[in-house]
């Protein structure tokens, strides 16, 4: 096939796509995103989540944690290894996501 075929043929399937993806309209407004049925729930999900993240201070945790235990650590009042401290976070943080969803399933 020569070049100027396969161009002609690139071209044409890019204005095919284009032309399907602006017949698709996938804009949801604020206004739908907070008070529409289809919406709602997942809206407002996410943002209780993100305010019990912000707020509980996990992520100060999470990333100064290394910190904070070898400072214990090297005070001799933390008697646990730097390796398994930071493996009992991220586990309690994984077991966190599962939990977030009981209260998120009766109240949102």
């Amino acid at each position: 096939m020569p070049q100027s075929e396969k161009d002609a043929k690139i071209q044409q399937l890019f204005l095919e796509i284009r032309s399907t993806l602006s017949d698709q309209k996938g804009e949801v407004s604020i206004k739908d995103a907070l008070v529409n049925k289809k919406y709602r729930r997942a809206t407002w999900n996410g943002i209780i989540t993100c305010f019990f993240d912000n707020f509980t201070g996990i992520a100060a945790l999470l990333i100064y944690s290394t910190a904070i235990f070898k400072g214990m650590k090297d005070e001799g009042t933390y008697k646990l290894s730097l390796s398994l401290t930071t493996q009992l976070i991220n586990i309690s943080n994984w077991l966190g996501c599962f939990l977030v969803n009981i209260p998120a399933k009766y109240f949102s």
